[in-house]
């Protein structure tokens, strides 16, 4: 199978775990292959009953007619307003505290922070450590699910810290099981 038939098989674990809410990323792929992939992957979300976000423009999403759109903390820092419709959810990756209050300020419904811990993704960043997770999170205003070398047996530490759940990459796509991997964390 090409790549993207393999990433449409791993999402399709994870959706039958109980994902209720996927950020398709793709900055690998040319646009029409993401095009593609787009449609297939909100596809496949729509008949679960869960809500893919995706890492694009606002106006991309609205036309690709997603669940809304994940901002990188760049484009984040970029936007003075939402420029998304209420209905549609905004999130954010934040590293700071004043990528958190941004956020606030244009009006994202939720943000991730990290990285909480060491992660494979940008081993050369330092963590960000449970301690000042929690101090961040205890001036914020959204809901924050913690990020960053995260797994499905950090979800009491997170919640204890103050996130609101935990967004992960390889501790779900990379698990042995990975449709356990999410039950693990909805059920948790």
């Amino acid at each position: 199978p090409s790549p993207e038939e393999g990433f449409l098989a791993r999402l399709a674990h994870c959706l039958t775990g109980g994902a209720e809410l996927v950020q398709l990323r793709a900055p690998e792929l040319n646009q029409k292959r993401v095009d593609e992939v787009a449609k297939a992957a909100l596809s496949l979300c729509h008949d679960y009953g869960a809500t893919l976000l995706v890492n694009t423009t606002p106006d991309q999403a609205t036309a690709w007619g997603t669940g809304g759109v994940h901002l990188s903390s760049s484009r984040l820092m970029q936007l003075a307003t939402r420029s998304l419709p209420a209905e549609l959810l905004l999130g954010a990756s934040c590293h700071s505290a004043s990528e958190l209050r941004h956020a606030e300020v244009i009006g994202c419904d939720f943000a991730v922070l990290g990285p909480v811990k060491v992660t494979a993704s940008h081993p050369e960043t330092r963590p960000l450590g449970w301690p000042a997770f929690e101090e961040l999170v205890n001036h914020c205003c959204l809901p924050v699910y913690a990020l960053g070398g995260m797994r499905p047996s950090d979800l009491s530490v997170a919640r204890d810290a103050g996130a609101q759940g935990l967004a992960m990459i390889s501790g779900i796509w990379d698990a042995p099981d990975p449709t356990a991997a999410v039950a693990a964390v909805t059920t948790g």
